[in-house]
């Protein structure tokens, strides 16, 4: 698995320490440095465009609550943007919902939160067979 990841000015210092996190556990990690703009929208938008062009790829976007990247990012066809606050969300959030964009609050969660959040996210899961049904229902929502 391969993880892209983006931050606005507010997440910067736990964009960094998440990158040191997943490198320690040998994980290819993509930092997208945003030179035009690191307004949230503008940040979102390039990470979500790189994980849908892999699907070996999950992305990670980090701002002030993380609630600003979750609803940009959202706004992408075929991306699954979550807020996890905890590693029960963060496990929820791809067995029930088979997200494939973590967004995490710089401002909101300290730094070995994120990281037990994006140690449980970034495992592989099967995605339960009664979500899989609820997640059809949001396909079709996207081409409402």
């Amino acid at each position: 698995m391969k993880i892209i990841i983006g931050s606005d000015r507010s997440g910067l210092d736990l964009k960094h320490f998440i990158i040191n996190c997943l490198l320690i556990k040998n994980i290819v990690v993509e930092d997208i440095n945003f030179l035009e703009s690191d307004d949230y929208p503008d940040v979102a938008k390039r990470v979500c465009d790189l994980v849908l062009k892999d699907s070996n790829c999950k992305g990670i976007l980090i701002c002030g609550t993380g609630m600003g990247m979750c609803i940009a990012a959202n706004k992408i066809k075929k991306i699954r943007a979550t807020l996890c606050s905890n590693v029960y969300c963060a496990e929820k959030s791809r067995t029930s919902n088979n997200a494939n964009i973590l967004t995490l609050g710089a401002l909101t969660i300290g730094k070995e939160v994120a990281k037990s959040i994006v140690e449980v996210w970034i495992k592989n899961y099967d995605v339960n067979p009664r979500s899989k049904i609820k997640l059809d229902k949001i396909n079709e929502l996207e081409n409402l």
